[in-house]
C-alpha cells in the first residue's frame, strides 16, 4: 500500500520523539474491497502507554476493525489502545486488522498520537 496525496499525508522515515512507527500491508482483495493490517511499533526508548490511530485511504471506506478499540469507522478509520491494556514496550507491536471497500491504497492521511504518522 503506497499512495500519497496532498495536504496532511503520511511521512516515510521521519523520527518522532515518541518511537512509533506503523506500517500498512494487504491481506487479500476482493471483487469489491480488501482486507488489510496496521501494526504499529515502538522503536523508542520508553513504553508508550496509550496510541490513537486514525487514517484516510483515498476512495476507500473503512467498514470494519479488529485488534483495538473502534472509535470510527467510514472514510476516516480510528482506532485506539485497548482500555486496560499494557503500555506499548520498546521493540513490541499491535497489530489492527481492518476491512475496507474499494481499492487499497496506502493512506493519504495519517495520524499516530496527534502526530503524522511515519510509516514503514
Amino acid at each position: 500500500m503506497s499512495e500519497r496525496g496532498q495536504g496532511d499525508r503520511a511521512s516515510r522515515g521521519a523520527e518522532r520523539a515518541d518511537g512509533l512507527v506503523v506500517a500498512f500491508r494487504v491481506a487479500s482483495r476482493t471483487e469489491t474491497g480488501y482486507r488489510a493490517t496496521a501494526t504499529v511499533t515502538n522503536r523508542g526508548s520508553k513504553p508508550v502507554a496509550k496510541w490513537a490511530l486514525a487514517f484516510r485511504i483515498r476512495n476507500s471506506r473503512i467498514v470494519s476493525f479488529s485488534g483495538a478499540t473502534v472509535v470510527r469507522t467510514g472514510t476516516t478509520g480510528f482506532v485506539r489502545s485497548r482500555p486496560g491494556a499494557p503500555a506499548l514496550a520498546p521493540g513490541q507491536s499491535v497489530r489492527v486488522v481492518f476491512v475496507g471497500t474499494g481499492t487499497p491504497r496506502g493512506p493519504y492521511y495519517c495520524i499516530l498520537n496527534r502526530l503524522r504518522c511515519t510509516r514503514v
